[in-house]
């Protein structure tokens, strides 16, 4: 039986102590039309279903609403946390930073996801990504928040194996972008298909690479892909021609990402990876056509040759096949031995391809199966078979056995990637929306085309800076080079370490967006709108209190003195939340008639090792 309290899911609203006395009525009459029962019920089956802690809190920092994954994750049920405070889950070192959060949210100054740290019951730390949306009340004012919570923990730990995955793999990475046409391709994708490597890659480009008898197959895969009534994932292999003329074979993987455009479920992004087979394939075809070719060829690619009469049950193989079978060297397994070795189902597995080969009128099967060796380990394990008549009947099968084990774990890791891939556009997304809403709220009509497209094209700025690294880390100096880039003159000093610094994808992002209002600021209103202005950026490591810190200055001389305006709008807000709440560091503005100062400190936690 369920003991829990039940678990409310209705739209927050102030306390009725906290409004007006002349609002406390008409609020009464709102909230009572707007959760009718059946409204009710279905919110709150949808919020207690959720795979996601989901909770709301009023303007009073308390909770007003726990559903079960949050009961499940923080160990807290929901007669415990409501009416609590929100700052009951939030660590000892957090708090400050939190309550600051609050504030902000509250005021509409702060929204959308971003990463922290919160407390389970039993004092354990959790890595979360938090989801923070305000709820408007009748006469527009937010009268809460409500917020969704997912555990990362597990996502952080295979974010640190990315790479060795992507290096081990050797798989090239594409993003394209179906709004815009852009396409992305990192530095191994070019790599595969000879593509200048400091140039951008289109779609045009694509295409006429692909051989001209497999574009109908790439063309009608990736309709079925982009297709919202389909969403064909398999993957698929196919030839490309070289600029310099060699024949590559491709094995690509891909996945599309769909939403709401103009009312209908479209396709806004295709990301995938590919990685060259052309050696796998030349193996393959090398075996079917001669002999000599094919003892090479097994001996290259550790590939066993068997050959299989099914009226005696003899089995024959080249050494290798012990191997690919686990079996000790020089051993002699029988055929009933080597049968133990398949998992359950996989011998039928086998059975059911050469039965459905020959009911097809084919020569020739190929098949993949899980194999146990006598060591208890799991091998995938490919088969090719080719059938010998005689009178009519199948007198024997030849063929061969390799061990696809590393294959099939780089089909995993591609999958794995695909999944990191549309996570990392959901929150640029995000970002993005953020973006144009603010600047949406704090700029004129007129002027929010101009601003908007300046800050989107720095965030575009920096993400290119982290796609030529594999999304592994961005260099400060090159931050902050490609934002200062269109001001750069002999008003402008910078000052770096003589080793460079390379910030995590975060940090990174999230600097790329303060160095751009920042210069934007001084352009308009600060020292470098005047010829005689100067512009010092530096960039030190210091200690404070036993901790690392990343410390940058940024000080503009000779200028005009500092606006009053610099000190508000929709640029500060950004800057600092980027620095306090999403890197967790702390800034300081200053404003003396000399020329606008900023210093910012940023943990090391920030910089990739």
């Amino acid at each position: 039986m369920d003991t829990r309290a039940p678990v409310t899911a209705e739209p927050i609203a102030a306390p009725a102590e906290l409004l007006p006395p002349g609002e406390r009525a008409a609020a009464g009459t709102r909230e009572q039309g707007a959760t009718n029962d059946i409204d009710r019920q279905l919110s709150a089956a949808i919020v207690s279903a959720s795979h996601d802690a989901i909770w709301s809190w009023n303007a009073g920092g308390l909770i007003t609403s726990w559903n079960a994954e949050a009961e499940r994750l923080f160990g807290y049920s929901a007669s415990e946390m409501i009416g609590k405070s929100l700052l009951t889950i939030v660590p000892e070192d957090r708090m400050e930073r939190s309550t600051d959060a609050i504030v902000k949210l509250l005021r509409g100054e702060f929204y959308g996801q971003y990463e922290t740290v919160r407390l389970r019951k039993d004092g354990t730390r959790l890595d979360v990504e938090l989801t923070v949306s305000p709820i408007y009340g009748g006469g527009g004012n937010i009268v809460g928040v409500a917020t969704v919570c997912r555990d990362i923990t597990q996502r952080r730990q295979v974010e640190a194996r990315l790479r060795l995955a992507i290096e081990a793999a050797q798989l090239g990475i594409w993003d394209w972008n179906l709004l815009t046409s852009e396409m992305v391709y990192s530095a191994r994708a070019k790599e595969i298909y000879g593509f200048d490597p400091d140039e951008p890659v289109t779609f045009a480009q694509v295409r006429a690479a692909t051989h001209l008898d497999d574009q109908p197959v790439t063309l009608e895969l990736s309709r079925r892909a982009l297709d919202p009534a389909i969403r064909e994932k398999a993957p698929y292999e196919f030839r490309i021609v070289r600029p310099d003329g060699a024949l590559r074979w491709i094995l690509a993987h891909g996945e599309a990402v769909f939403a709401p455009v103009d009312g209908t479920e479209k396709a806004i992004r295709y990301a995938g990876t590919i990685q060259d087979i052309t050696t796998q394939k030349r193996t393959a075809d090398a075996l079917l056509r001669s002999g000599t070719r094919l003892r090479l060829a097994v001996e290259a690619g550790k590939m066993a040759v068997w050959e299989y009469k099914p009226l005696t049950e003899t089995l024959v193989g080249s050494p290798e096949l012990n191997r690919v079978l686990g079996f000790a060297p020089g051993s002699t397994p029988s055929v009933e031995q080597i049968r133990a070795g398949y998992l359950p189902g996989e011998q039928d597995r086998v059975r059911d391809a050469a039965q459905q080969a020959l009911a097809a009128g084919q020569q020739s099967f190929e098949v993949e199966f899980r194999y146990r060796w006598l060591d208890q380990s799991i091998h995938w394990l490919l088969v090719r078979a080719e059938y010998v008549f005689r009178d009519g009947k199948v007198s024997r099968l030849i063929g061969i056995m390799t061990d696809i084990t590393h294959l099939k774990h780089a089909q995993e890791q591609q999958a794995f990637l695909i999944n990191e891939l549309n996570h990392r556009v959901k929150n640029t997304l995000a970002t993005v929306q953020s973006l144009a809403m603010m600047t949406l709220k704090t700029k004129a009509p007129a002027e929010f085309a101009d601003a908007f497209s300046q800050r989107l094209a720095a965030l575009s700025a920096t993400h290119d800076l982290l796609t030529s690294s594999g999304w592994e880390y961005a260099s400060l100096d090159d931050v902050i080079g490609v934002e200062l880039k269109p001001y750069m003159s002999n008003q402008i000093s910078l000052e770096p370490l003589p080793a460079p610094i390379l910030l995590k994808p975060k940090a990174a992002l999230s600097l790329g967006l303060v160095f751009h209002e920042l210069a934007t600021n001084a352009a308009k209103h600060g020292a470098l709108s005047q010829n005689s202005g100067r512009l010092l950026v530096k960039w030190r490591r210091s200690e404070r209190g036993g901790r690392q810190y990343l410390s940058i200055i940024w000080r503009e001389r000779y200028g005009p003195p500092p606006q009053t305006a610099r000190k508000a709008g929709f640029g500060s807000r950004l800057i600092e939340a980027s620095i306090t709440d999403e890197l967790g560091g702390d800034i300081n503005l200053n404003y003396p008639p000399a020329g606008f100062h900023a210093e910012i400190e940023l943990p090391v936690d920030n910089i990739s090792t």
